[in-house]
């Protein structure tokens, strides 16, 4: 999440854009109210790349 901060800070124009990254827990996304599509999974423990 911060290296995204960081690189997507350098496209942002202060004066006119308002960008915000919120941080959402595991325990959040087990309630989440959903219509339409699948409730989200929590992120992977690990990525393989």
């Amino acid at each position: 999440m911060r290296q995204l901060h960081q690189k997507v800070k350098k496209l942002v124009l202060p004066q006119e854009d308002n960008v915000r990254f919120y941080w959402i827990s595991n325990d959040a996304l087990s309630i989440v109210l959903t219509i339409g599509s699948q409730k989200p999974e929590p992120p992977p423990q690990y990525y393989v790349i």
